[in-house]
């Protein structure tokens, strides 16, 4: 009989490490960068992940946005995240390589939640309300035009500043009425 060799748990260690994890990196570059120095460094930290073994998902770019505190004298910048896999050793490279690009101001890089991806993925679907909602039949449907809600927008405020306006003539009309009860009882007062 021939003895079988014990199979070895890591015999498939290749398969192990070919698995990569999802991240999500999130980096601000100061808006006072030009518009193609912004372009260099996106590309920039796209071509690393991708030279160190990542793969690239979705690139989203948030605009400019105005920070929560300054950063170096900046009270601006421009958002960037990147959806990527890679292996284990990526993000502490890559945020090595974000502390050398004077451009960035800060950077985050998480581990992706598989729960949040398939939230993005999945079409938002509007709340169902308990109560029974009134139903417009299409034909009465209509599109707002561009500054058409303006003006419906302008009326409100104006009806707005019509209320506060009566409501402080209501206020001073009583405070007028107690003043008066008030210097006729001390007339009165007086009097007797």
């Amino acid at each position: 009989m021939q003895s079988q060799k014990p199979q070895c748990p890591f015999s498939n260690i290749k398969e192990v490490t070919s698995k990569l994890s999802k991240y999500e990196t999130t980096f601000v570059i100061d808006s006072l960068q030009k518009s193609e120095n912004k372009e260099n460094i996106l590309t920039k930290v796209e071509n690393f992940i991708k030279n160190n073994g990542g793969e690239i998902g979705e690139v989203e770019d948030w605009g400019k946005k105005r920070l929560a505190y300054e950063i170096n004298r900046k009270q601006y910048g421009n958002y960037y995240q990147i959806h990527f896999e890679g292996p284990g050793n990526l993000p502490g490279l890559l945020e090595q390589e974000y502390r050398l690009e004077e451009g960035i101001l800060r950077f985050l890089t998480i581990t992706s939640d598989p729960r949040a991806a398939l939230k993005r993925e999945e079409p938002v679907e509007p709340a169902k309300e308990t109560k029974a909602a009134e139903v417009i039949p299409e034909d009465a449907k209509t599109e707002d035009k561009p500054g058409e809600n303006d003006s419906k927008e302008e009326a409100v405020v104006e009806d707005v500043k019509e209320e506060v306006k009566e409501t402080k003539e209501v206020e001073e009309t009583k405070e007028v009425e107690e003043i008066k009860e008030v210097e006729e009882t001390e007339d009165s007062e007086i009097k007797e």
